[in-house]
């Protein structure tokens, strides 16, 4: 059984996909997951799969990096109430579904959308679950794993809707981050609800109010996280997602030292 630690594009915002993974290969990392970058334009990666395939195959050659895990956040979330917009969005993600195949990629990454002015929360809830159907459908013709990441303003903002959706969609798997949940102060053992159905994993440290922050200030209990992995054989992969700006944190983080700081923590925690 192995663990194996990756790091995120995201982690470089203003990077480019091919700048990240020269980053991220220098830091030491042989795993990496993808994202929206200048680059890499969720919409038009996804309606040129032959073009997208060949560029990341051409970076995945030239730093030696695994790519595991693409998040594309099309500018339209899947749950949307129009129906063309929705369409709009299975276009995408089906791109994405393709170019995972072709690259090797082990997953695609979701959101499940938010929750509409005019809609009820159930609505919304069960609008998600329709498409998240589909998604595992369409991800299973193309051999990788449908998964969502369940975050802050999503119709999976809580341990139980993320449970509750995983159930709703059979098949669909979990991309968990305990910083959107130590963020609202839910307990660990509310938060590890979601643990078996979680085939890849995020990491970076936060605090209540803090969705992102220093890795001594932080709250999670990595260590009895990376114990319950151990104990579910999972082998995947942990990829650290420090980011930067103010999104629902209280300041910048030092991206670069705070990967670099977390990262000894668990290579000690693993073994």
């Amino acid at each position: 059984m192995a663990i194996h630690l990756g790091c995120h594009k995201w982690s470089f915002q203003r990077a480019t996909t091919r700048q990240a993974a020269h980053i991220i290969r220098a830091l030491g990392f042989e795993r990496m997951d993808l994202g929206n970058a200048p680059d890499l334009h969720p919409v038009e990666a996804a309606a040129n799969v032959d073009e997208t395939v060949r560029y990341l195959k051409a970076i995945a050659a030239e730093t030696g990096l695994r790519f595991i895990d693409i998040f594309p956040q099309l500018p339209v979330p899947p749950n949307h109430p129009d129906p063309e917009a929705r369409a709009q969005s299975r276009k995408g993600l089906a791109g994405w579904f393709a170019i995972a195949e072709c690259v090797g990629l082990e997953g695609v990454t979701m959101t499940p959308g938010r929750y509409w002015p005019g809609h009820t929360a159930e609505e919304d809830f069960q609008r998600a679950a329709e498409e998240m159907r589909w998604a595992v459908a369409e991800a299973e013709r193309h051999g990788v794993k449908a998964r969502i990441e369940p975050h802050v303003s999503s119709v999976t903002w809580t341990p139980f809707l993320a449970v509750r959706m995983a159930e709703e969609a059979p098949g669909l798997t979990l991309t968990l981050d305990h910083s959107h949940f130590i963020f609202h102060d839910i307990p660990y053992e509310h938060i590890a609800l979601m643990h078996p159905y979680g085939s890849h994993w995020h990491a970076r440290q936060a605090k209540p109010g803090d969705i992102c922050c220093p890795t001594e200030e932080g709250q999670i209990d990595f260590q009895r996280i990376v114990n319950d992995l151990k104990a579910m054989n999972y082998e995947g992969t942990i990829c650290l997602e420090f980011t930067p700006g103010r999104w629902m944190t209280s300041g910048y983080v030092d991206c670069v030292g705070e990967t670099l700081a977390l990262t000894t923590k668990l290579r000690e925690y693993l073994g």
